[in-house]
Protein backbone atom coordinates (compact mmCIF):
# COMPACT_ATOMS: atom_id res chain seq x y z
CA UNK A 1 0.00 0.00 0.00
CA UNK A 2 1.03 3.88 -0.54
CA UNK A 3 2.72 5.05 2.30
CA UNK A 4 2.42 8.64 3.47
CA UNK A 5 5.84 10.58 4.46
CA UNK A 6 6.07 14.10 5.26
CA UNK A 7 8.96 16.65 4.34
CA UNK A 8 11.65 17.46 7.62
CA UNK A 9 11.01 20.92 6.15
CA UNK A 10 7.12 21.10 6.63
CA UNK A 11 7.78 22.13 10.26
CA UNK A 12 9.06 24.92 11.29
CA UNK A 13 12.03 22.88 14.02
CA UNK A 14 15.38 22.22 13.53
CA UNK A 15 15.89 19.11 11.47
CA UNK A 16 16.41 16.85 14.98
CA UNK A 17 13.46 17.93 16.60
CA UNK A 18 11.36 17.79 12.75
CA UNK A 19 12.50 14.33 12.42
CA UNK A 20 10.95 13.28 16.45
CA UNK A 21 8.10 15.32 15.73
CA UNK A 22 7.10 13.85 12.50
CA UNK A 23 7.93 10.48 14.66
CA UNK A 24 5.19 11.30 17.35
CA UNK A 25 2.73 12.35 15.13
CA UNK A 26 2.97 8.65 13.95
CA UNK A 27 4.37 9.31 10.20
CA UNK A 28 6.62 6.00 9.73
CA UNK A 29 8.36 7.13 6.80
CA UNK A 30 10.38 10.85 5.96
CA UNK A 31 12.02 12.68 3.20
CA UNK A 32 15.31 14.57 4.34
CA UNK A 33 18.07 16.77 3.72
CA UNK A 34 21.44 15.48 3.05
CA UNK A 35 22.22 16.44 6.35
CA UNK A 36 19.85 13.60 8.12
CA UNK A 37 22.22 11.10 6.78
CA UNK A 38 24.99 12.07 9.58
CA UNK A 39 25.72 12.94 12.98
CA UNK A 40 22.32 13.36 15.65
CA UNK A 41 19.99 13.63 12.63
CA UNK A 42 20.78 10.29 11.87
CA UNK A 43 20.73 8.59 15.32
CA UNK A 44 17.01 10.25 16.26
CA UNK A 45 15.72 8.20 12.43
CA UNK A 46 17.18 4.75 13.79
CA UNK A 47 16.10 5.66 17.11
CA UNK A 48 12.51 6.48 15.75
CA UNK A 49 12.58 3.63 13.65
CA UNK A 50 11.56 5.88 10.42
CA UNK A 51 12.41 5.20 7.05
CA UNK A 52 13.93 7.43 4.54
CA UNK A 53 11.05 7.52 1.79
CA UNK A 54 13.20 10.20 -0.20
CA UNK A 55 16.10 12.94 -0.22
CA UNK A 56 15.79 15.98 -1.40
CA UNK A 57 19.59 16.80 -2.38
CA UNK A 58 19.39 20.36 -2.69
CA UNK A 59 18.16 20.97 0.74
CA UNK A 60 20.86 22.60 3.24
CA UNK A 61 23.51 22.31 -0.03
CA UNK A 62 26.52 24.98 0.24
CA UNK A 63 26.70 28.21 -1.98
CA UNK A 64 27.85 27.60 -5.13
CA UNK A 65 26.27 24.27 -6.35
CA UNK A 66 25.32 24.48 -9.96
CA UNK A 67 24.75 21.58 -12.57
CA UNK A 68 24.47 23.87 -14.96
CA UNK A 69 27.69 26.31 -14.32
CA UNK A 70 29.18 26.90 -17.32
CA UNK A 71 32.52 26.70 -15.43
CA UNK A 72 33.59 23.15 -15.75
CA UNK A 73 35.12 23.01 -12.24
CA UNK A 74 32.08 23.87 -10.22
CA UNK A 75 30.12 21.54 -12.38
CA UNK A 76 32.60 18.90 -11.65
CA UNK A 77 32.10 19.73 -7.76
CA UNK A 78 28.39 19.97 -7.92
CA UNK A 79 28.30 16.70 -9.76
CA UNK A 80 30.82 14.97 -6.51
CA UNK A 81 28.95 16.80 -3.66
CA UNK A 82 25.29 15.19 -5.06
CA UNK A 83 26.94 12.17 -5.50
CA UNK A 84 28.09 11.88 -1.96
CA UNK A 85 25.08 13.00 -0.37
CA UNK A 86 23.72 9.95 -2.85
CA UNK A 87 25.79 7.44 -1.46
CA UNK A 88 25.12 8.80 2.02
CA UNK A 89 21.56 8.22 1.64
CA UNK A 90 21.73 4.94 0.64
CA UNK A 91 23.20 4.27 3.91
CA UNK A 92 19.97 4.70 5.57
CA UNK A 93 17.94 2.79 3.00
CA UNK A 94 16.80 5.59 1.01
CA UNK A 95 15.34 4.80 -2.22
CA UNK A 96 14.65 7.91 -3.92
CA UNK A 97 16.32 11.28 -4.30
CA UNK A 98 15.55 14.22 -6.50
CA UNK A 99 16.58 17.35 -7.94
CA UNK A 100 14.86 20.43 -9.56
CA UNK A 101 16.03 22.19 -12.85
CA UNK A 102 17.70 25.12 -13.29
CA UNK A 103 16.03 28.77 -13.55
CA UNK A 104 18.03 29.61 -16.80
CA UNK A 105 16.00 27.91 -19.63
CA UNK A 106 18.66 28.46 -22.46
CA UNK A 107 20.15 25.57 -24.65
CA UNK A 108 23.44 25.66 -23.33
CA UNK A 109 21.85 25.61 -19.74
CA UNK A 110 20.06 22.25 -20.94
CA UNK A 111 22.93 20.94 -22.47
CA UNK A 112 25.22 21.00 -19.51
CA UNK A 113 22.62 20.12 -16.93
CA UNK A 114 21.63 17.23 -19.24
CA UNK A 115 25.39 15.91 -18.89
CA UNK A 116 25.58 16.41 -15.17
CA UNK A 117 22.19 14.43 -14.65
CA UNK A 118 23.85 11.64 -16.21
CA UNK A 119 26.27 11.46 -14.60
CA UNK A 120 24.93 11.11 -11.41
CA UNK A 121 22.65 9.05 -12.56
CA UNK A 122 24.91 6.12 -12.90
CA UNK A 123 26.33 6.06 -9.16
CA UNK A 124 22.26 6.50 -7.74
CA UNK A 125 21.57 3.51 -9.55
CA UNK A 126 24.99 1.47 -8.39
CA UNK A 127 23.46 2.54 -4.72
CA UNK A 128 20.03 1.71 -5.58
CA UNK A 129 19.01 5.17 -5.42
CA UNK A 130 16.44 6.06 -8.14
CA UNK A 131 17.31 9.95 -9.31
CA UNK A 132 14.30 11.71 -9.79
CA UNK A 133 13.68 15.60 -11.71
CA UNK A 134 11.35 17.45 -9.79
CA UNK A 135 8.84 19.59 -12.80
CA UNK A 136 8.98 23.66 -11.82
CA UNK A 137 7.15 26.15 -13.16
CA UNK A 138 9.28 28.84 -14.49
CA UNK A 139 12.12 27.00 -14.71
CA UNK A 140 13.90 24.89 -17.22
CA UNK A 141 11.58 22.25 -16.63
CA UNK A 142 8.55 23.54 -16.11
CA UNK A 143 5.61 21.75 -16.71
CA UNK A 144 5.47 16.98 -15.91
CA UNK A 145 4.95 16.39 -19.68
CA UNK A 146 8.14 19.03 -20.35
CA UNK A 147 9.90 16.72 -17.61
CA UNK A 148 8.95 13.79 -19.04
CA UNK A 149 9.60 14.79 -22.57
CA UNK A 150 12.89 15.24 -21.35
CA UNK A 151 13.29 11.91 -19.35
CA UNK A 152 12.79 10.32 -22.73
CA UNK A 153 15.29 11.90 -24.52
CA UNK A 154 18.31 11.27 -22.05
CA UNK A 155 16.73 7.32 -22.16
CA UNK A 156 18.02 6.68 -18.75
CA UNK A 157 16.60 3.71 -16.91
CA UNK A 158 17.46 5.23 -13.64
CA UNK A 159 15.74 8.64 -13.99
CA UNK A 160 12.41 8.97 -12.92
CA UNK A 161 9.92 12.20 -12.74
CA UNK A 162 8.59 13.42 -9.44
CA UNK A 163 5.03 14.85 -9.71
CA UNK A 164 4.43 18.13 -7.47
CA UNK A 165 0.41 18.35 -7.33
CA UNK A 166 1.03 22.08 -6.69
CA UNK A 167 3.11 22.96 -9.37
CA UNK A 168 0.28 21.30 -11.70
CA UNK A 169 -1.98 23.47 -10.51
CA UNK A 170 0.31 26.12 -11.39
CA UNK A 171 1.07 24.54 -15.24
CA UNK A 172 -2.81 23.89 -15.52
CA UNK A 173 -2.06 20.48 -15.64
CA UNK A 174 -4.46 17.28 -13.95
CA UNK A 175 -1.91 15.36 -12.01
CA UNK A 176 -4.05 12.12 -12.25
CA UNK A 177 -3.28 12.16 -16.38
CA UNK A 178 0.51 13.36 -15.51
CA UNK A 179 0.64 10.08 -13.41
CA UNK A 180 -0.85 8.28 -15.98
CA UNK A 181 1.71 9.56 -18.98
CA UNK A 182 4.58 8.83 -16.89
CA UNK A 183 3.71 5.13 -16.13
CA UNK A 184 6.58 3.15 -15.16
CA UNK A 185 8.40 6.92 -15.19
CA UNK A 186 7.26 8.04 -12.35
CA UNK A 187 9.48 7.81 -9.30
CA UNK A 188 8.16 10.15 -6.43
CA UNK A 189 4.90 12.56 -5.79
CA UNK A 190 4.92 15.22 -3.91
CA UNK A 191 1.41 16.65 -2.26
CA UNK A 192 0.90 20.53 -1.74
CA UNK A 193 -2.24 23.18 -2.58
CA UNK A 194 -1.56 27.13 -3.58
CA UNK A 195 -3.65 29.91 -5.31
CA UNK A 196 -3.10 28.03 -8.82
CA UNK A 197 -0.50 31.06 -9.49
CA UNK A 198 2.33 30.80 -6.89
CA UNK A 199 3.94 27.82 -5.10
CA UNK A 200 2.85 28.43 -1.60
CA UNK A 201 2.89 24.89 -0.29
CA UNK A 202 -0.60 25.39 1.09
CA UNK A 203 -2.57 22.51 3.63
CA UNK A 204 -4.47 20.02 1.02
CA UNK A 205 -7.79 21.86 0.32
CA UNK A 206 -6.96 25.31 1.36
CA UNK A 207 -6.73 26.39 -2.44
CA UNK A 208 -7.28 25.18 -6.11
CA UNK A 209 -6.57 21.64 -5.18
CA UNK A 210 -10.23 19.66 -4.98
CA UNK A 211 -10.97 16.58 -3.26
CA UNK A 212 -11.98 14.86 -6.15
CA UNK A 213 -8.74 15.49 -7.85
CA UNK A 214 -6.61 14.06 -5.19
CA UNK A 215 -8.89 11.02 -5.30
CA UNK A 216 -8.25 10.55 -9.10
CA UNK A 217 -4.66 11.30 -8.48
CA UNK A 218 -4.40 8.31 -5.90
CA UNK A 219 -6.47 6.09 -8.52
CA UNK A 220 -4.13 7.08 -11.03
CA UNK A 221 -1.43 5.55 -8.65
CA UNK A 222 -3.20 2.74 -8.47
CA UNK A 223 -3.96 2.18 -12.02
CA UNK A 224 0.26 1.87 -12.96
CA UNK A 225 1.14 0.13 -9.76
CA UNK A 226 3.00 2.71 -8.39
CA UNK A 227 4.56 1.78 -4.86
CA UNK A 228 6.46 4.67 -3.87
CA UNK A 229 6.27 7.31 -1.40
CA UNK A 230 3.24 10.24 -1.45
CA UNK A 231 4.72 12.83 0.39
CA UNK A 232 3.19 16.08 2.34
CA UNK A 233 5.62 19.42 1.15
CA UNK A 234 4.07 22.06 3.11
CA UNK A 235 4.72 25.55 4.09
CA UNK A 236 6.27 25.12 7.48
CA UNK A 237 5.78 28.81 7.78
CA UNK A 238 1.85 29.28 7.54
CA UNK A 239 -0.44 28.83 10.59
CA UNK A 240 -0.70 25.67 12.46
CA UNK A 241 2.16 23.66 10.30
CA UNK A 242 1.22 20.25 12.43
CA UNK A 243 -2.56 20.52 12.39
CA UNK A 244 -2.00 21.33 8.27
CA UNK A 245 0.59 17.85 8.21
CA UNK A 246 -2.15 15.50 10.38
CA UNK A 247 -5.34 16.69 8.27
CA UNK A 248 -3.26 16.41 5.10
CA UNK A 249 -1.72 12.49 6.47
CA UNK A 250 -5.16 11.99 7.51
CA UNK A 251 -6.41 12.87 3.94
CA UNK A 252 -4.63 10.88 2.01
CA UNK A 253 -4.32 7.46 4.13
CA UNK A 254 -8.23 7.90 3.55
CA UNK A 255 -8.36 8.08 0.05
CA UNK A 256 -5.10 5.42 -0.20
CA UNK A 257 -7.41 2.93 1.72
CA UNK A 258 -10.75 3.90 0.42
Amino acid sequence: MLQVAALTSSLPLSLHDAIVQLAEMGFKSIDVPPAATEGEARKRITSCNLTISCVALEHGQPDGMDLASVDEKTRSDSVAYYSRAIEAAATLDAGTAYVTPPIKTDKKTRQLWSESIVQLADPSQQHGICLCIEHFPGRLLPTASSTLAFLQELDHSNLALLIDVGHCSISRENPADAVRSAGRRLGYIHFDDNDGMNDLHWALLDGVLSQTQIEETIDALHQIGYEGGVCLELNAQLDRPVENLRMGASLLNRLIKR
